[in-house]
């Protein structure tokens, strides 16, 4: 069957969604008023009525499929400067609404794969990716699964799984060539630029990063400038995405202006996961009890082995069993090493009681505090950055509190460079640093500060 339809003129709303029944080719509409669930406490005895049901019997050779669809995106973006306001095509599309207290809703349904005792091969679903154009222009990106939360209340879980599984998380087969932004700060304004006009972010200078090889290339969007066009205020445009990262600093180019300089720092390696500042990772997390007697409660008990990332100096803190193994300083929890009871990972934590010069040793030294009251600038020696040290990193913590007075001054051997500059001052009471050894560039890169 050749169902064609020809639509004219759509009104197009201001705001929302306008998709009527009337603008599809096919439409079927259903009322189901029977059918129910035997079993008061599960889905048990329970019966199904579709909108549409096909078979399909597979006795030949290639692909069957019951259903399948192409959809051509043929309309121009325009003068729309984000991708979501851009012509979408969809395969699968529509609504789920309930509409009364307890109802219970699945985008997807139930789909059975058993293999009735056969060797098989079922994979939940396959996409296969084609990627040929990474430039990043008006938000375009690529993402496996998204799922959004829109609501006023959180949901209660992105995934969920259960029975006897082997792997929940297989990234064996993946690889993860690109080095991602991580810091990026400017140093030089540079002259000649054009901010945006009339509160519009969209309308200033495009100014990118210069070198490197680029999947993505690192840009920033001039915000507002002084009366020579010097960039006074900005905002990233797009992060970038490299497999050889620029040299910093980096000369920016493009745009009405020149000499705008920033300093940029890219990870070191893959991100197989990326998640936000006091997030954590439970190890013992359990389901509350099965009060309901559901299969599926959607409470949860956390204990405390878990992994957080604070968002401040302890980047990284493991507790196994309880929490007495923090300490804390400046009225903020923080771990006293950055690994906690976890064997063969270094985890050492040197205390400087006295003198006033001192060397980081890549080989054992994690965090170092200083103790000592010299009376004097304190010099700390950091090793040469490069591809036997890469992805080395220690915090330098001034635990006296007399920074503010004599300050702890990180110079790396040379060529090394500490965010494009020679060396590092902690000039704060109480203040530290964790820096980063980029193998890569062989720079070192300032990850963390902070200040009492």
């Amino acid at each position: 069957m050749d169902t064609h339809l020809e639509v004219g003129a759509i009104v197009v709303p201001v705001t929302g969604y306008w998709q009527p029944q009337t603008l599809s080719p096919i439409y079927n509409y259903m009322v189901n008023e029977a059918g129910g669930n035997t079993s008061p406490t599960d889905n048990d005895g329970r019966t199904g009525v579709h909108n549409y049901f096909g078979t399909v019997k597979q006795n030949g050779g290639g692909d069957a499929t019951v259903f399948f669809g192409t959809a051509f995106i043929n309309a121009s973006c325009g003068t729309r400067t984000n991708v979501m306001g851009c012509p979408e095509g969809g395969l699968l599309g529509g609504s789920g609404i309930v509409a009364q207290d307890f109802g219970h809703f699945e985008a997807v349904g139930d789909i059975d794969l058993k293999d009735n005792g056969h060797q098989a091969s079922m994979w939940g679903n396959v996409r296969n990716y084609t990627r040929t154009n990474s430039v990043g222009d008006k938000n375009t990106g690529w993402v496996g699964d998204r799922q959004q939360s829109v609501g006023s209340k959180p949901i209660d879980a992105i995934w969920s799984a259960s029975g006897p599984i082997n792997i929940g998380l297989d990234l064996v087969g993946a690889s993860f060539p690109d080095f991602l932004l991580q810091t990026i700060t400017m140093q030089n304004g540079g002259t000649g630029y054009t901010g945006s006009i009339g509160g519009n972010n969209q309308s200033g200078d495009i100014v990118c990063a210069s070198g490197g090889t680029a999947d993505t290339t690192t840009c920033i969007r001039v915000l507002t400038v002084d009366g020579s066009g010097t960039i006074l205020t900005w905002a990233l445009e797009r992060a970038g995405k490299y497999t050889v990262i620029p040299s910093t600093p980096n000369t920016f180019t493009g745009g009405t202006g020149s000499g705008a300089i920033f300093t940029l720092g890219y990870t070191t390696g893959g991100v197989a996961v990326a998640m936000p500042a006091g997030s954590c990772i439970y190890a013992d997390a359990t389901r509350d009890g099965n009060v309901y007697g559901s299969s599926f409660p959607w409470m949860y008990k956390l204990g405390n082995t878990r992994m957080c990332y604070g968002g401040n100096l302890a980047a990284w803190n493991f507790v196994v069993g309880n929490t007495s193994a923090l300490q804390v300083y400046n009225n903020q929890v923080i771990a006293p090493v950055k690994f906690v009871s976890l064997a063969g990972i270094k985890q050492a934590t040197r205390s400087i009681a006295s003198g006033s010069s001192d060397a980081l040793s890549a080989a054992t030294d994690q965090t170092v505090y200083w103790n000592s009251a010299s009376g004097a600038q304190k010099a700390e020696a950091v090793p040469l950055c490069n591809t036997g040290t890469d992805g080395t990193d220690f915090i330098v913590k001034d635990q006296i509190g007399d920074a503010n007075l004599h300050a702890i001054v990180l110079t790396p051997i040379s060529p090394s460079l500490i965010d494009g500059n020679a060396s590092y001052s902690i000039t704060f009471s109480k203040g530290a640093v964790e820096i980063k050894c980029d193998g890569v560039s062989g720079n070192w890169q300032i990850m963390s500060k902070i200040a009492a």
